[in-house]
């Protein structure tokens, strides 16, 4: 997804991101969100096409799916009814205005109303903590069950579980903006290769109408302005243009010279949230419920706009992660997990009290690799469909935990990010021209060592995954083939889906095992923190850990598509602008 550049880890370096039990996420090999490495050992005919390093030489390569450039698609209009009713803002207008209350408001959720806002100082947000940790933890609904049966009354308990997924989503992505202390902070460009935080508040507001209009579902635009200016995200590639001088909204510097127009932009953008709130609630308690929901319904479109937000609650949540620390304040919907070696010296008993990483075998088997549209019981993205692979794996050993922050220390005081060897000639260009000393959310002090989380900077946990780029990755794999005399890797995908299949997947029985059941079993989804976790917490029945959530995890398969791949007509630039070797996959999602 070009929306979700970031890193990842048969080493298993780690990476962050949202749960996607079987999406193909997509990483620039030199980008940073919340991913890590696992690391392993394989047969020496599991080559890494495209690569050259750390696989050996030799031999056919690896399952993979079958890879063809995928060509634009035609948009074409939606064949279904119209709904009964379209939204014509002159004469539907939302809920009334309420007055600034005083202090300023208490959230930037809008799901109670209209949020009037007093000023540029955030710092008066407060936190329900009942009421946010119900917006944690959430499961996609399921969209077809075999039953072709449905009963009225369950297709209104459907219809009832999709509104409160979509709210939910809706307020936990306003919420996640409630981090800033301040109105000025949310125009800077934290991420230099990102918008700033303003048009993430509108873009994935926009999705909704744009999508829905271009469906024919509506008929009738909010704010056209606003809808086309957020309708398109960046890349680090240049078919995406972010030309900061064509923002309709200020920049940082202009927000905070004239803060009363970056309040009453930021009042605009909100008030467009919430008048898309109210247009699709009204919309999903107007059209008639189907069953099974397929790619070609309305209830679809409705998902795809839902998972949109959650893939940028996680790219944002790295954004903000990058804010000064002066610009940000806690928030009690997203805990940082209190576990761990926490310590600033590397040296300290805590540090070196670490466990101790070593290969695990993973027997051969057969994987499936994608699955098919028709009948899927939950939503996907394009570059999941296609004709159904069943791939033979090889047996392979994989590291039993992710590479840690200790880990990776070692692999820096060896010289790491000075050492030319260890890196892919891409690699040592990105060493070259960016001057990498650390992972990017590390901090050091002389000699001590700090992570930075999403608000705060704390003693470093030695024991939580490393945080890395694929370039980071891959040079750490070389290193460790170098210390430990064979050859040691990043995944190939049939082989992290072969780690998976031991471990329960997510709402229903499937190829890779059987549903999650009352408990999660991994760090993923904010099901238990909205931060890493130490390694050595969730353990899969083969004895890995973190095989599923924590942080994603890099991998040496690049993004291609499966036989038969078709884009989505109303999305059909989510995958194919990322076709190719520049982008690698990542796996298994993360703590968001």
């Amino acid at each position: 997804s070009s929306q979700a550049s970031l890193a990842s880890g048969i080493s298993r370096v780690a990476l962050c991101a949202e749960v996607c039990c079987e999406v193909a996420m997509a990483a620039m090999k030199s980008t940073v969100q919340h991913i890590a490495a696992r690391w392993g050992s394989a047969a020496a005919h599991r080559v890494a096409p495209g690569s050259t390093v750390l696989a050996s030489a030799g031999g056919p390569g690896g399952a993979r799916r079958h890879f063809k450039k995928a060509a634009r698609v035609a948009r074409v209009p939606h064949t279904a009814p119209l709904v009964t009713r379209t939204w014509a803002p002159e004469t539907d207008p939302p809920a009334s205005v309420p007055q600034v209350p005083a202090g300023g408001p208490k959230t930037l959720s809008t799901l109670q109303g209209r949020v009037a806002l007093g000023g540029s100082d955030l710092g008066h947000l407060r936190h329900e903590a009942e009421a946010d940790a119900s917006l944690k933890g959430l499961p996609t609904p399921v969209l077809n069950d075999g039953d072709l049966t449905k009963s009225v009354q369950e297709l209104e308990t459907l219809r009832a579980e999709i509104i409160l997924y979509f709210h939910k989503t809706f307020t936990l992505f306003e919420k996640l903006h409630e981090v800033f202390n301040n109105v000025p902070a949310i125009y800077e460009k934290h991420e230099r290769l990102r918008h700033p935080p303003i048009f993430y508040l509108g873009h994935t507001a926009s999705f909704y109408v744009n999508k829905l209009h271009l469906g024919k579902f509506i008929h009738h635009r909010l704010d056209p302005v606003l809808e086309m200016q957020m309708a398109v995200g960046v890349d680090e590639m240049s078919w995406d243009d972010w030309d900061s001088n064509s923002y309709v909204w200020p920049s940082g510097a202009e927000a905070r010279a004239d803060p009363a127009a970056a309040v009453e932009f930021l009042q605009k953008v909100l008030d467009l949230r919430r008048n898309v709130r109210v247009l699709v609630d009204d919309l999903m308690k107007q059209q008639p419920m189907e069953w099974p929901i397929n790619k070609d319904s309305f209830w679809w479109i409705i998902v795809m706009g839902i998972e949109h937000e959650r893939i940028h609650l996680e790219t944002s949540s790295v954004i903000h992660r990058q804010a000064g620390l002066d610009e940000v304040q806690p928030i009690g919907v997203f805990p940082r997990c209190e576990r761990g070696r926490f310590h600033k010296s590397p040296s300290a008993s805590a540090a070196r009290n670490m466990p101790a990483n070593r290969l695990l075998p993973v027997p051969a088997g057969v994987t499936r690799l994608g699955r098919q549209w028709e009948g899927t019981a939950t939503y996907g993205w394009d570059n999941e469909f296609g004709k159904e692979v069943h791939a033979e794996v090889p047996a392979f050993e994989a590291s039993e935990f992710l590479v840690t922050n200790k880990e990776y220390l070692e692999f820096m005081e060896a010289g790491g990010y000075t050492t030319q060897r260890y890196w892919t000639e891409e690699g040592w260009s990105w060493v070259s021209d960016m001057k990498p000393t650390a992972p990017r959310f590390w901090r050091r002090s002389g000699d001590e060592h700090y992570l930075r989380t999403l608000c705060e900077e704390i003693p470093m946990p030695w024991d939580w995954p490393a945080e890395v780029c694929h370039n980071e990755a891959a040079a750490f794999c070389a290193y460790l083939s170098e210390k430990l005399g064979k050859t040691i890797r990043l995944p190939m995908e049939d082989e992290h889906m072969r780690m998976r299949d031991s471990v329960p997947t997510d709402l229903q029985d499937s190829a890779h095992g059987p549903a999650w059941g009352a408990w999660t079993p991994g760090n993923i989804n904010l099901a238990f923190w909205a931060s890493s976790c130490p390694v050595d917490t969730f353990k899969s029945p083969l004895g890995l850990y973190d095989v599923l959530g924590n942080v994603w995890q890099h991998c040496l398969t690049p993004i291609d598509v499966l036989e038969g791949f078709e884009t989505h007509p109303l999305y059909d630039d989510f995958t194919t602008p990322t076709i190719g070797e520049a982008h690698s996959r990542i796996m298994g999602g993360a703590w968001m």
